[in-house]
């Protein structure tokens, strides 16, 4: 690569809401690792712990939601 192709790259940019969709995607797959409850059946299924496994699965289907979202973006599906 010479300088001129190291400058073209660096000069471009995702726009704001791609911008917004990735780091609110990444936020969310951080929270929901930090949540998972993790360990065996009968730790992660306690009742005990039915907050953060309901978080953790919300998390989840909230990242699912953003990523299909960002592809849709992506592709030029979102006005």
């Amino acid at each position: 690569m010479n300088g001129n192709d190291m400058k073209h790259r660096s000069d471009a940019r995702y726009g704001a809401v791609a911008q917004a969709l990735h780091w609110g995607t990444a936020v969310l797959v951080l929270v929901a690792f930090i949540y998972g409850p993790g360990g065996s059946e009968q730790r992660v299924y306690a009742p005990a712990r039915d907050f953060d496994r309901q978080l953790h699965e919300t998390l989840g289907l909230s990242v699912l939601a953003l990523v299909a979202m960002k592809r849709d973006w992506d592709c030029g599906l979102s006005a």
